[in-house]
This record gives structure tokens, sequence and C-alpha cells, in this order.
């Protein structure tokens, strides 16, 4: 059963990467230069429910077997007018380099019909309807800001416990009462996703909040910039994930091909699928 944590001191491992020099000058890429990347075709395109925005678009690999299955749940502050696409090339790059890689779209707020609980709903069919009756291959769920935030909520899921699954949220929004009072425009998409102001549906922003469970019986690591101005350093704090703190990073530095924060994210992967080897064994 999930059950919300009883306390809120999180177990945190905090990494501060001070040997990241290279950082300085990749600091805050812009969204415009994660979309210009160049990107292959996808090979497979999976519905997994009744909207057109329930879907899965799959880059398979030349390596055979592949090194595991990759599920991405992309950002855009849970709005409908930011899809999958902006994080494409990176989905597409994992497939190149080993991974059975996976992008999942949903229905967000606005006109794809998405908000709470909606969009995590989807993101829990799709994740499921993706993995199908497949409880061997290891799998990483990553997601991006918003998409990191429904990740980390569907890690609670009662199969992620069964099934070799581990999570990486990069820079995720996970206390929505502290998101819902800030002034950034995404930040202002809060209270539209969740229908309700914070001080209307408490409870509603306690179980939409990763801040508020604990982590300690998931596999899940947090990487965070610190010069992210978009979800504040404050968001790492989770219970029972390991948090990774980097300097001199912004908020989409993640999905720029061969930049530090991307090979730290790599290096992250890597961990987390020796770690599920560990487990299998």
């Amino acid at each position: 059963m999930l059950s919300l944590s009883s306390h809120l001191i999180p177990r945190i491992v905090v990494i501060f990467a001070l040997s990241f020099s290279a950082m300085t000058a990749e600091s805050a890429i812009p969204l415009s230069e994660i979309v210009a990347q160049p990107l292959s075709p996808f090979d497979q395109r999976l519905g997994y429910g009744p909207s057109k925005h329930n879907f899965a678009l799959r880059w398979t690999t030349q390596q055979t077997p592949p090194k595991a299955r990759v599920i991405y749940v992309h950002g855009g502050c849970w709005l409908s007018e930011f899809d999958h696409t902006h994080a494409d090339s990176f989905v597409s790059y994992l497939g190149e380099n080993g991974f059975d890689a996976w992008t999942l779209e949903y229905r967000r707020t606005g006109a794809t019909g998405g908000g709470w609980p909606t969009s995590l709903l989807d993101v829990q069919q799709g994740i499921k309807a993706i993995m199908g009756d497949d409880t061997v291959t290891p799998t990483v769920i990553i997601g991006h800001s918003a998409g990191g935030h429904l990740a980390l909520l569907a890690a609670r899921s009662e199969w992620y416990a069964q099934t070799p699954v581990a999570t990486v949220a990069l820079a995720p929004i996970t206390d929505m009462v502290a998101y819902a009072m800030g002034k950034n425009s995404c930040q202002q998409g809060t209270v539209p996703f969740m229908g309700a102001a914070p001080h209307e549906q408490p409870d509603a922003y306690r179980n939409a909040s990763p801040s508020s469970w604990d982590f300690s019986d998931r596999l899940v690591w947090i990487l965070q910039g610190i010069d992210d101005i978009i979800v504040p350093k404050e968001h790492a704090n989770v219970l029972g994930a390991e948090s990774l703190l980097l300097p001199s990073v912004g908020h989409f530095d993640w999905l720029m091909i061969d930049s530090a924060a991307q090979r730290k994210l790599m290096d992250v992967l890597k961990t987390a699928l020796t770690t599920l080897e560990v487990q299998q064994k």
C-alpha cells in the first residue's frame, strides 16, 4: 500500500561536483539549442490509451541485447503547449548508444485534456504498456522537470517494487505547494495543473508532492543544477532519494548531447543499471 511519510527529514547524499569546471561555459543552455540538435527517426509508435495524446515513440538500438530499456517522460510545466518533441534528440541519442529508448507522451493541462491526476494516470498506464509482461529487462525511467515530478510519483506504483526499475529525475518539481507559490511562468502553471489552489485542495497537493513520500524502498536518483532558475535546487530534497547537486548547471543542460551535465547523467544511468544487475542476482 502507498503511505505518506510521517516525517519530512530527507535522507540525501549530496555530491557537489566541484571538479566540473568545464560546466561553467556550458551552464544555462537554452532550450533552442536542445531543439536544434539532430535526431534519427523513431522506429515504432505505441498507443496506450483513449486519447490521441496517449502514445509512446521508440528508438531501437542495433546492439543485441540492448543495455537496458529507458523510458523518458518529458517536461514542459505540465502544459499542452509543450510536447515530447523538444527532447526527442536526447531519446534518439540513447537509442543510438545501446538503449531500447522510448519517449512517453501524455495528456497535459489545457487542450490535451490533462491535469491532476489524469497526467499521472497516463504516465503510469504508458509505462506499463511499454513494459508489457516483461518483468526481466532492466528499465530506467528518466523524467525531466514536470516529467520528473510525474516519474517520481509513478515510482510509487505497486508494480515498481516487483520489477527491475530505477528512476532518474532531472530537475524535478517535488513540493507542489512551494512551487505554486513561485512567480515564474512554469510555477504559475501549478494551480491550473492541480485544478485548485493549495489551500483549497491540501490533500491533493500533498499526494501530488514527491517530497511527501519516502523513497527509501525504491531506486531513485535526483539530478539538480544549482543554477537552475526554473526549478529551485531545494526541490532535490526528497526522502530516500540520492540527490546530486551540480554547480553551473541550468534547467535544460541535461538534454544537451555531450555536455558535462549529460555526461554525469550517463554516469548515473550506468550506476543505476549496475545496481539493478546486482539486485537481480
